[in-house]
């Protein structure tokens, strides 16, 4: 595991009778993201693609994930801030849903 994915899937443990995390501004969905994969997912969030999520998409796999956010921030990187990768979205914004669920 590297340093970036425990740094995020790492959360405090908080004993505060009667305080649920998002109370405090922790919301879980976050907890299990790693920084990369948070930074892509709100960065995909500013161009509002929801008909995106209308569609049909297979979900990928933890290293087909990781190849496509280093491909899409390398274009960023390089000056194409406008390139977006739907499916890498779709995955991400699936995720995310699906841990603030619980």
């Amino acid at each position: 595991m590297s340093n970036e994915s425990k740094a995020m899937t790492v959360s405090p443990l908080l004993v505060v009778s009667g305080v649920q995390p998002a109370d405090l501004g922790v919301f879980p969905a976050y907890d299990q993201l790693t920084a990369s994969e948070f930074y892509v997912l709100q960065r995909l969030r500013q161009f509002k693609l929801r008909s995106v999520l209308r569609r049909p998409h297979a979900p990928l796999t933890s290293e087909m994930r990781k190849t496509r956010i280093e491909g899409l921030m390398s274009l960023w990187n390089s000056g194409c801030s406008k390139a977006i990768d739907e499916d890498l979205y779709a995955d991400l914004e699936r995720r995310a849903r699906q841990i603030l669920r619980g």
